[in-house]
């Protein structure tokens, strides 16, 4: 009898063990590189994107290292900010930061996310953040040249701006030629039906925090994401629309979110285009 008291209390302590092991892994906020690789008859030699989300005003150690060195090993012809930079709670002061340091290197396009948008003043964010170099859209586009390849770059605001100006933007973005690469940079994941009835070639995404609580295989896109709700679909990674590939950062929130993140590391995703052969 002993014996068996002993044997469970072993069994009791492992599954101890293993639990605390799973949960402190699980609580890793590290921030790590997602790498995609896309093939692509409209190009004409490689480039490489990088996409940033949902950083919300946040820390990442000093002049913002943990992100900024990552962007020196990745090297991206283009940096993407796909909204939720600046908060609408933590000092705005630290997103501003981030945003000029990439700027600085990188030639770099935003649109704003609903956190700006709470904020009461995301006009002053946008022009602030245009300031650095950057281009703000908002329901426009410009047309870049990387490597050979022309790509009509779109952005549309989150539609916390009000439907009636989200809906003027999108009328533009309609009227946009499309014969060639095109881009949309757009916060919210979930509208998908608006991003296939464009006509696009890449949607660019955060908000949806990757699904903010993940199990490896078992809950791979998250328990909950905003606008979204329990088990949402659009949290991470890339999804064959109707027309177009919407492509999902998980984001780099982390003091600004009061539910820690589990299984879901901060990330920079780097898309890697290529031509056909």
């Amino acid at each position: 009898m002993n014996q068996m008291n002993q044997v469970k209390q072993e069994i009791f302590i492992s599954l101890g063990i293993i639990s605390l092991i799973f949960i402190v892994l699980g609580l890793r906020n590290n921030v790590v590189i997602t790498e995609y690789h896309i093939s692509d008859k409209k190009l004409n030699d490689k480039m490489k994107v990088a996409l940033i989300a949902d950083t919300h005003s946040c820390d990442y150690g000093k002049d913002h290292k943990e992100i900024t060195d990552k962007l020196e090993k990745i090297k991206p012809d283009l940096v993407f900010l796909s909204g939720d930079i600046v908060d609408d709670q933590l000092p705005m002061k630290k997103g501003f930061i981030l945003v000029e340091k990439i700027s600085k290197k990188y030639p770099t396009f935003y649109v704003t996310g609903n956190h700006e948008m709470w904020s009461g003043k995301h006009d002053y964010i946008k022009e602030k953040i245009s300031s650095f170099g950057v281009k703000v859209l908002s329901g426009d586009s410009e047309i870049v040249k990387v490597n050979g390849t022309s790509i009509n770059i779109m952005g549309i605001d989150d539609p916390d701006i009000g439907e009636s100006i989200y809906s003027k933007e999108y009328e533009k973005l309609e009227k946009v030629y499309k014969n060639g690469l095109t881009f949309l940079l757009a916060h919210r994941p979930e509208r998908t039906f608006d991003y296939s009835e464009l006509g696009v070639d890449y949607i660019f995404s955060g908000h949806a925090h990757g699904g903010q609580w993940r199990v490896p295989i078992l809950l791979d896109k998250g328990l909950y994401a905003p606008n979204q709700g329990l088990f949402p679909k659009f949290t991470k990674g890339i999804t064959q629309l109707d027309r177009g590939k919407l492509i999902v950062s998980r984001g780099l929130s982390r003091e600004s979110t009061r539910i820690p993140r589990f299984y879901n590391p901060p990330e920079i995703v780097v898309i890697n285009f290529d031509k056909v052969e």
